[in-house]
């Protein structure tokens, strides 16, 4: 569906929707008096006129604080001159508007928005735009998502595919957790995953901090697979239902589906059997914000003449199995439950001409008509459900009312805050509790943001495994926005655990015989010997944070990321962990105590050793070190000990690790079942070169880029290729030194076969390049019976015949 389509459809159900009238109009069932809500405009301009456009896609904070929409109108603000849909945030405290789909410079969007969410937190807008001058890096003209910061004022695109890429299909029934790090959405999109063939509709949950997507295992419970109608994210991010429709022997049964995300387990909560003949069935889920109670609204679409017939609208429990009806005697338009799961909030259509908002308490089942003359938009309710805002015809124009309940809590107030370590560098995952029980975690900028506090006393709780935070907790008076709190975190139980192993000696079988279990003596709890353990020791200890958990988790979601060992007890692999996820920082960076180190002392381009940085200087730089080091000059004991900071150890160094806090060893990686080609160059000065058996380069070829992928880790360069047999199964590789001193360059090169995250096959080659130097290495990949690969040395004159014939 390109752009116009999409403008066009949305601007169709803003104007006539509303107008399309359903053969029967029955009278409306026993209805308590609308007097219950006030009514407080949102799209009038500051004269008190209803604005000159349309407006739609409400979405409404857990709070009632903010409220996002997309507008047609130009004179809600001054200076709306570009004739397109614009995305705005209206703060119904403050009672300020402003307009969020402009760029960094102020620019208007240079085409239309035409959907937006905000995070029940109230602090993300997500909303997708037509326009590419927002962000520099988008300049294709295509629809895309872009995700706008109320902390940090940002907008930024949202790729949601593999790889940093677009989606090759629409993004649809996008929803949101509280805090916005999970991302719900179905798309068609076959480059969201790895391995995605199925030309299906599929859902997926998109984790903004580490930005990967998890596809769901919807399983097949028919002879079809089943197909999507609608899905839901609950406000905590844990749970999600699906609804399906499913053909089996021309019987078609809808069916609801649980899915747990920390267990990435899917199961089938309820299955309704429906009426025979039934064509063109839509579906609408809604769900509170634990995920507990579930509204569903199945229609069956006239297509002809569009009319719609309302075949079911239930409340489902899955705790207790139990569903209860709400069907009424109008057919239902939209659906929504507020997030204490309450209140289910539909839109009726009680006449020929008129449609009305009607709210029902879940509790006694008494109905309250809010109001009529409602555009068909879906409405959005604060978690209490004291706040609604929908879309009503007002002289001829779709606007935005709240409709409000006169004891709502009128003030709802925001604390937000910053971690930073002694060199302002974030800290991901801080804990930040305050006294009522609520909860948020920092995001990887640092930042917390917490929402929706009446005016009162507070006490926040800081805290974080390994780390000192200063303050602790903190004491809050309440009575307006509190924005600014900055909290410094200095590593702690690190260094005491890592001193707990001063005196073990270095060895390859010596020490604990569980790297989970102490055994005593002075040694607390590394496996044996090696500089890293000394490093794991710590960090499991003193961070709860495993090292080697985290580098296979990295390794399952990123095959095109290289490992020689696929183990943090090899030096080499635990620095490349910490260059993948961006936690590395060069010698001339600032140090910190806790900081990992990593040095080449043999100065052949791969990591030969690892320590903990103790004490810096008055300038960061280090001052003394934690090593298990073996037998050395500096350390003629050979046990761990703490050592000074020496010109070797300046002049083998190749940049130190800084933890950002943001894994969580409990959310387990989805399995990944790609086959890669990886080759890895080890080298200071020189480059890696990857063509195919016409000694065309790879990485220059468009019709590959979905298949490539590069990464350049300051000394080490890769060049990985998905699903390689689909480009060709003969490849060479070059090295080339580049050194612009004109020395002897040492290099490592290593080649391997990864298949299901593991590796199949493996060659490597080591030396020297002389000056102005280059190696060709040719392979050929053989497939055997199974379909598994493996890597076949050849002459540069093999390859040619062969790509000749």
């Amino acid at each position: 569906m390109n752009g116009t389509s999409i403008y066009n459809k949305v601007k169709l159900i803003i104007l006539c929707l509303f107008l399309i009238p359903i053969a029967f109009s029955p009278e409306y069932s026993s209805t308590a008096q609308s007097e219950t809500y006030q009514f407080i405009p949102i799209t009038q301009t500051k004269e008190g006129v209803w604005s000159n456009g349309n407006s739609f896609s409400p979405s409404i904070s857990s709070d009632g604080r903010f409220i996002a929409f997309v507008s047609e109108a130009s004179d809600l603000i001054n200076g709306d001159t570009n004739n397109v849909s614009d995305v705005f945030v209206y703060d119904t405290l403050a009672h300020i508007l402003r307009r969020i789909s402009i760029n960094e410079s102020g620019e208007q969007a240079n085409a239309p928005s035409l959907e937006a969410i905000i995070s029940p937190n109230g602090r993300f807008v997500l909303f997708e735009s037509l326009a590419n001058n927002l962000v520099p890096q988008d300049k294709d003209g295509t629809s895309d998502f872009f995700l706008f910061d109320q902390v940090t004022q940002k907008l930024s695109l949202i790729y949601l595919g593999t790889y940093n890429k677009k989606p090759n299909s629409r993004i649809e029934r996008v929803s949101m957790s509280k805090d916005g790090r999970y991302l719900l959405f179905t798309t068609t999109a076959s480059n969201i995953v790895l391995g995605d063939n199925n030309n299906a509709v599929d859902c997926f949950l998109y984790d903004t901090f580490s930005k990967t997507a998890t596809r769901f295992p919807l399983p097949d419970i028919g002879s079809e697979e089943d197909q999507i109608l609608d899905a839901r994210l609950s406000l905590d991010g844990n749970i999600a239902f699906l609804l399906t429709i499913n053909n089996q022997d021309n019987i078609q049964k809808i069916h609801l589906f649980q899915y747990q995300r920390v267990l990435r387990k899917i199961d089938l909560v309820k299955e309704k059997i429906l009426p025979e003949n039934t064509n063109h069935l839509t579906g609408n889920i809604e769900i509170s914000r634990t995920g507990k109670i579930v509204s569903v609204l199945i229609n069956e679409k006239n297509i002809v003449d569009n009319q719609s017939t309302t075949l079911d609208y239930f409340v489902f429990t899955p705790e207790n199995n139990n569903s209860i009806s709400i069907l009424g005697d109008s057919p239902i338009i939209e659906n929504q439950i507020n997030g204490n799961g309450n209140l289910a909030i539909a839109i009726e259509h009680i006449s020929d001409e008129e449609n009305a908002l009607v709210v029902t308490d879940l509790n006694d089942y008494t109905k309250t008509m809010v109001d009529t003359n409602i555009s068909a938009i879906q409405p959005s309710s604060s978690v209490d459900g004291n706040m609604i805002v929908f879309s009503s015809m007002r002289q001829g124009k779709s606007q935005l009312i709240v409709a409000q309940k006169p004891n709502a809590q009128t003030e709802k107030f925001i604390i937000q805050g910053l971690v930073l370590n002694q060199n302002v560098s974030p800290l991901g995952l801080v804990s930040i509790k305050d006294s009522y029980g609520n909860q948020t975690r920092t995001d990887p900028d640092g930042y917390f943001y917490l929402n929706g506090y009446s005016n009162g006393s507070l006490t926040l709780e800081i805290s974080k495994e390994g780390y000192k935070l200063l303050p602790s907790t903190m004491q809050l008076n309440i009575s307006h926005d509190v924005t600014g709190l900055m909290i410094q975190a200095t590593p702690d139980s690190v260094l005491e655990e890592a001193r707990l192993d001063i005196g073990m000696p270095y060895g390859y079988d010596r020490g604990c015989n569980s790297p989970f279990k102490g055994c005593g003596g002075l040694f607390h709890g590394f496996n044996s010997g090696y500089c890293t353990d000394l490093i794991l020791d710590a960090f499991t200890w003193g961070a709860d944070f495993n090292i080697e958990l985290a580098l296979e988790h990295d390794a399952e979601l990123h095959p095109d990321h290289f490992y020689r060992w696929r183990n943090a007890r090899n030096a080499n692999d635990m620095w490349r962990f910490f260059a993948y996820t961006d936690q590395l920082l060069s010698n001339n960076e600032g140090y910190l105590p806790g900081d990992i180190v990593f040095f080449d002392w043999s100065g052949d381009g791969e990591i030969d050793h690892v320590s903990l940085i103790s004490e810096v200087t008055s300038s960061l730089r280090p001052k003394t070190l934690l090593d298990a080091t073996g037998i050395t000059k500096s350390n003629p004991s050979g046990l761990t000990a703490e050592l000074p900071w020496e010109s070797f150890h300046q002049k083998t160094t190749r940049g130190h690790a800084r933890w950002n806090g943001l894994y969580i060893p409990n959310d387990p990686a989805p399995k990944n079942n790609a086959t890669t080609l990886q080759s890895a160059l080890s080298s200071q000065n020189a480059s890696l070169i990857l063509l195919d058996s016409e000694e065309r380069q790879i990485t220059d070829q468009e019709d590959t880029a979905d298949n490539i992928q590069s990464h350049s880790l300051v000394w080490e360069s890769s060049i990985n290729i998905i699903d390689p047999l689909k480009i060709d199964p003969y490849f060479s590789i070059q090295v080339i030194n580049t050194d612009q001193n004109k020395s002897f360059t040492p290099y490592i090169l290593t080649i391997q076969i990864i298949h299901n995250g593991f590796y199949v096959d493996r060659l490597e080659y080591r030396g020297e390049i002389k000056p102005k130097g280059k190696l060709t290495f040719p392979i050929f990949l053989h497939e055997n019976e199974e379909g598994t690969l493996s890597l076949i040395p050849m002459h540069l004159n093999q390859i040619r015949k062969n790509a000749k014939k």
